[in-house]
């Protein structure tokens, strides 16, 4: 991989997701700049170049040459499009929003939706925001399937939610409220708040859906004993359709965690768990606890429940642990990436890795041993150097076309890193992208 690229606007802990055509990605920033950057995408290579102004660019503060202003958008931390490209969400962490975006599919190009239709709130009477229960410190989004409803995980604490929302014909977001189907919000213990009591939820780290739109898999992790991560794993949630509505699945077929709790299944590999992936017959975990990270398989049961994979290649560890294969480089998973093809998981590393997990043919993973499927940012045996990166992995993304994947830094510099995917494994491309703040 060659040197980087400069750009503007850029901070800490990138994330990235990219347009359903292909043709652009959007970055998010945190703490440094509190910006939104805008990328065009080569479909051939996979490069991104940065759109020139204020098109590349929209920040929390007033506008400059180089960046537009969205007032409201203070620490955006993730980012998400409806499946017809035509709205961008992010979320204003610190804030408890999320803000919406008009996206032009011709260009790319973004504009803020005006007044009420632009954002909507955790916060009661957030000045033009609607108002929806649940949203504190939100951290990550799910668009479902269908394009009509948005996830929302809040909470850095041990009482973290899941906030359900419509989303219009134009785009803009509006609360899901409770019926007969369940409800538009779940807790993890009942507070009163307009949130009913979810199940073994913690705090959200994650989420992903189902291929039928009809589960939502919840990452979770539990932030107890002075804020050690000590428990966690998935929880299941059930999804209606045509109202958005969500239940927990009831039985052990409905959480797993490393240490009992809510009638849950206990797998000791599970741990505190940051991300989650799904296809039609398996969810992987990818987990963290004080540097021993894991990626876990589980397979999915035919009403979406989960439980230990049954096959070979259950899990893969960075350090030895029982009934796991060691690999190199996995400090945690903060991020999962699993290819459409359903040939490969990725899996991005905090200690600034990306590694390529072969699935089996029941769904297990194995580490691919060679040079090929590891990259990281020191030198390290058995692993591709990524040139320009210099921090840890944020998150892994995959391109619509199965051809590139996008790992972005937790740095300040904020480095993005392209590569080029084939089917013997990940091979370095295009380069990197680093971004500097004005």
């Amino acid at each position: 991989m060659g040197g980087c690229t400069a750009g503007h606007g850029f901070g800490t802990n990138a994330r990235i997701a990219i347009s359903p055509d292909g043709r652009n990605a959007y970055v998010t920033t945190f703490f440094s700049s509190d910006s939104l950057l805008v990328f065009d995408r080569d479909p051939r290579t996979g490069a991104l170049t940065q759109k020139p102004g204020q098109d590349g660019c929209v920040h929390v503060t007033a506008a400059t040459a180089n960046c537009a202003s969205a007032p409201l958008m203070h620490n955006p931390f993730a980012v998400a499009l409806t499946p017809d490209g035509r709205t961008v969400f992010v979320t204003a962490f610190d804030v408890s929003r999320v803000i919406v975006f008009d996206r032009d599919p011709a260009t790319g190009t973004l504009t803020l939706k005006p007044g009420a239709a632009g954002c909507i709130s955790g916060r009661a009477n957030d000045g033009p925001c609607g108002h929806a229960n649940g949203m504190s410190l939100i951290r990550n989004l799910a668009v479902s399937p269908d394009g009509r409803n948005l996830y929302v995980d809040s909470g850095f604490d041990d009482d973290g939610a899941v906030t359900a929302l419509t989303i219009d014909a134009n785009g803009a977001l509006s609360p899901v409220t409770d019926g007969a189907e369940g409800v538009g919000c779940l807790r993890e213990t009942f507070t009163g708040d307009g949130c009913l009591d979810g199940r073994s939820l913690g705090s959200p780290a994650g989420m992903d859906f189902g291929p039928d739109g009809r589960t939502l898999y919840v990452a979770t992790s539990k932030l107890i004993n002075g804020g050690q991560f000590v428990n966690g794993g998935v929880t299941v949630l059930k999804r209606d359709p045509g109202t958005g509505r969500r239940k927990v699945m009831d039985g052990v077929a409905g959480c797993v965690v490393v240490i009992a709790v809510d009638n849950c299944d206990v797998l000791p590999e599970i741990g505190p768990t940051f991300s989650v992936a799904a296809d039609a017959g398996i969810v992987y975990a990818g987990t963290g606890d004080e540097g021993a990270g894991r990626v876990v398989a589980l397979d999915r049961l035919a009403d979406g429940g989960i439980q230990r994979h049954t096959g070979t290649g259950r899990c893969v560890s960075g350090v030895p642990f029982a009934g796991c294969a060691t690999v190199r480089g996995l400090v945690d998973a903060p991020s999962l990436a699993l290819s459409r093809d359903g040939a490969d998981l990725y899996a991005a590393s905090f200690s600034g890795a990306m590694l390529e997990l072969d699935r089996t043919a029941g769904g297990g993973i194995v580490a691919r041993p060679d040079a090929r499927g590891c990259a990281f940012l020191v030198v390290l045996a058995n692993c591709a150097p990524i040139f320009g990166f210099t921090g840890g992995a944020e998150s892994v993304t995959l391109a619509p076309d199965g051809r590139n994947l996008y790992l972005t830094s937790n740095q300040a510099l904020g480095e993005i890193a392209v590569f080029k995917r084939d089917s013997a494994g990940p091979e370095c491309g295009s380069g990197a992208v680093t971004l500097g703040a004005d």
